[in-house]
């Protein structure tokens, strides 16, 4: 079975009917699950519902789900490619409309050295003492 993580319901319905003998791959393994080793898992054995809910787990709300085969944590696969306009053209699409309206990753960290204080974060932000603490979105960094 060939579940499609990146993408709207029709992919999830697409995955679930193909029957991987008759039919040829419906794309790379730019698609699948994402692990949370930074990897995709493209052709995945087993119940749909694990890699649906995989799909929905972001690292600050839902945790990781386990996967009973191999036991590699599953998280969405937007994690590396938000836009998937390539999957799309693997998929046949000749012309895609896509919008990017992810944030641009903060590449200009500070170097807090080997200790970072709450205490400092919260008085900061009210004395504003300096130049402002950057806090970069963990989400955006996971990967």
């Amino acid at each position: 079975m060939r579940i499609h993580t990146q993408g709207s319901v029709w992919r999830y319905i697409r995955g679930a009917i193909t029957y991987p003998p008759l039919d040829p791959p419906i794309c790379d393994p730019h698609d699948g699950a994402l692990l949370a080793d930074g990897s995709f898992l493209n052709n995945v054995p087993g119940s749909s519902w694990r890699y649906v809910r995989a799909s929905m787990s972001l690292s600050g709300y839902l945790p990781p789900l386990c996967d009973p085969y191999d036991g590699s944590l599953l998280l969405d696969g937007g994690y590396t490619n938000n836009l998937p306009a390539d999957v799309m053209v693997c998929f046949g699409a000749k012309t895609i409309f896509a919008s990017d309206v992810g944030a641009a990753v903060e590449t200009e960290l500070t170097n807090y050295g080997d200790h970072l204080s709450g205490w400092y974060l919260l008085y900061n932000r009210y004395f504003r003492i300096g130049t402002p603490v950057l806090r970069v979105s963990i989400q955006i960094n996971l990967f």
